[in-house]
């Protein structure tokens, strides 16, 4: 099975490559997540409904705590939201963003697995945008989408999943480095420290 969030990882691991810690990379992340998600929304809103309702639209997301709705927290299934909305609102356009679109049909599959129905949803709606045109060479970004799906879909059953047991960098390391000494010695005490403050 192919990971759901390649490129999520591929972008933390790429930033930790270059010398970012993980928690670093972490935040780049959440706030690129940030800006494509608004992007997405005030593209969206601006080629349906025009600049007057994208104005206030944005006011109010922009303004608005999702308390359990999951944009509470920038992760790859909601980036690949972001994503669908900004893919969304160029393919109404037409025509004229077809590259745009070809380009993004790929980011939102591979950014998360539930990226593939949403490259359907944006498909059809560049085929809808375009359907005057007759011309073969006006669907490509629907080609480029089907494409990515299908390889999204193939890829497992040529590329084995990595092996994440041993974190990177840490081969020769046999101790668990993430643990701290003095917390276990305290932790591994605290049942005698507890009856101890008790007999007080």
């Amino acid at each position: 099975m192919c990971s759901s969030d390649l490129i999520h990882m591929t972008v933390l691991a790429g930033l930790r490559s270059v010398g970012m810690d993980w928690v670093g990379a972490y935040w780049v992340f959440v706030f690129a997540g940030i800006g494509i998600i608004a992007a997405g929304v005030c593209t969206w809103l601006h080629n349906v409904f025009g600049p007057g309702p994208a104005g206030l639209g944005a006011l109010l997301v922009g303004t608005t705590y999702f308390v359990g709705q999951g944009f509470a927290w920038i992760v790859p299934s909601s980036v690949t939201i972001g994503l669908t909305l900004l893919t969304a609102g160029l393919a109404v356009r037409g025509r004229t963003m077809a590259l745009p679109v070809a380009i993004l049909m790929w980011l939102i599959v591979f950014m998360h697995v539930s990226g593939r129905g949403y490259a359907v949803l944006v498909a059809l709606i560049y085929i809808a945008a375009v359907i005057p045109d007759r011309r073969l060479s006006a669907y490509y970004p629907v080609l480029s989408g089907i494409a990515a799906v299908a390889l999204y879909t193939a890829l497992p059953f040529f590329v084995s999943r990595p092996d994440f047991r041993i974190p990177f960098g840490m081969e020769g390391i046999t101790e668990n480095p993430l643990e701290d000494r003095k917390s276990t010695r305290l932790n591994s005490s605290h049942g005698y420290i507890s009856y101890a403050v008790f007999c007080l």
